[in-house]
């Protein structure tokens, strides 16, 4: 579970600490950023006097730190007046009832570490908007390859000036920080977007004849092993109006002496908003080619059989489609092939299409979520959510599976497993399961 908690304050009780313009209109701003942009599941805003208090600061970040689950990954941001003190080499942020003269009524970074530090959640990111925030992190960190940034424990943080002063920016506007950070997220077309990259970018566009050296680092001795919180942007669906699809046909073109029956349907996109209609229909034409291609070479054997045997069979054939999911990230498609060749059985065959449109690639599984051992994950899945009856048919035949001959779909919450083409005709209709993508380490 992702959870943002953001805390912002403007006014300051004590006459002696001076007032900010922009704080929680920055932290509201990124706050509905992260929301509407990319996967949250929960968030949570600490304004106004009552609630920045240090008492409820500190009760309230320790509660979240300690009560965390290690499938939980929080976002921590702070926008606020903050201190150092140089006797004891300590940064500070100042709560609301903070009193200028009187340290103690701050509250210190170090309570925020020692939090992050007995935190078991998995991912822990702070962003903090304040002077002297740079105290939170002792070295820089780039972290290992991105599939590694997933798996591993992470605790970092981005701040907006080393142990320094920092722009709080000009009334009713952002401060400097703040605004290549929203720009930043807002631009960001990237699926996956690691924390350590978007500090990167926040770094470099950052003016460097400003007062201040925005600063990107671990957060010491609390568990960091390399690994990265990653800003996954919403799988937002498309709505009908944004793209249109019209049905086509393909003619299979066989040059024999024998009759059989056919049909092919298979979507045409003929207006998008949001792809590039000519590559994914360029996609679908290609796999439909393969199939038709697979067809004609079982027809050409049953005719060599008809004409060794001297008997008619009675041949036919049907390719239809299903979009299971399309937004605004990827296309998920299931071709199904029924064919009945003169056997005792008819056959029911699937194949996919998977497309992700920025980078274009065809998706595999491994791209999905994350995993080890791909059949050891698909026993689990047959033993959640497989039909009883025929469970321990399904786990003999996972040894015949491998991730190159999968066959899958999935829209924004499901995962769909179609294990058909695997298993005796007897038992191939249980093989189609369908896998909660909140269950899953989704990519």
């Amino acid at each position: 579970m992702n959870t943002l908690v953001c805390i912002a304050i403007d006014k300051y009780n004590d006459v002696n600490i001076e007032n900010l313009n922009n704080c929680f209109n920055d932290v509201n701003t990124l706050m509905s950023l992260l929301k509407s942009r990319y996967q949250f599941d929960d968030t949570l805003l600490i304004s106004g006097e009552e609630q920045t208090t240090r008492k409820n600061l500190f009760n309230k970040l320790k509660d979240i730190f300690i009560n965390a689950i290690p499938e939980d990954n929080i976002v921590l941001v702070f926008a606020g007046h903050g201190e150092f003190d140089e006797f004891i080499q300590t940064s500070y942020w100042l709560p609301s009832d903070a009193d200028h003269s009187d340290s103690s009524t701050w509250l210190g970074t170090n309570e925020v570490i020692n939090f992050i530090r007995s935190s078991k959640a998995f991912h822990i990111a702070v962003i903090s908007d304040s002077c002297f925030s740079g105290d939170l992190m002792k070295e820089k960190t780039r972290g290992g390859g991105f599939i590694a940034f997933n798996k591993k424990r992470s605790r970092l943080a981005l701040t907006s000036g080393s142990i320094e002063k920092v722009s709080d920016g000009p009334k009713d506007g952002r401060s400097p920080f703040a605004d290549i950070l929203i720009k930043e997220l807002e631009d960001n077309q990237k699926l996956s977007l690691p924390f350590f990259e978007i500090s990167n970018l926040v770094i470099l566009k950052f003016d460097d004849k400003g007062i201040q050296t925005p600063s990107f680092g671990t957060i010491p001795n609390c568990g960091h092993e390399g690994g990265s919180f990653i800003f996954n942007l919403k799988q937002v669906n498309l709505k009908a109006s944004d793209y249109i699809v019209e049905n086509y046909s393909l003619d299979i073109n066989i040059n024999l002496p024998i009759k059989f029956e056919y049909k092919c349907t298979l979507p045409l996109f003929t207006e998008s908003l949001f792809f590039d209609k000519r590559s994914i229909n360029d996609k679908i034409q290609s796999s439909a080619l393969k199939i038709i291609n697979e067809i004609r070479n079982d027809i050409s054997e049953v005719y060599l059989q008809m004409v060794k045997d001297k008997q008619k069979r009675h041949i036919g054939f049907e390719i239809s489609y299903q979009i299971v999911g399309i937004n605004r990230q990827y296309l998920s498609m299931i071709i199904e092939v029924y064919h009945y060749l003169g056997g005792p059985y008819p056959n029911l065959y699937y194949y996919n299409l998977n497309f992700q449109y920025l980078p274009e690639k065809e998706l595999k599984i491994s791209d999905i979520f994350y995993y080890s051992n791909i059949k050891l994950e698909i026993k689990k899945f047959i033993n959640d959510y497989g039909i009883n009856e025929i469970k321990e048919s399904l786990l003999h035949y996972v040894q015949y599976m491998n991730e190159s001959n999968i066959i899958f779909a999935q829209n924004d919450t499901t995962l769909f497993l179609y294990l058909n083409n695997h298993l005796p005709k007897v038992i191939s209709a249980g093989g189609y399961l369908e896998i909660p993508k909140n269950t899953l380490r989704i990519k």
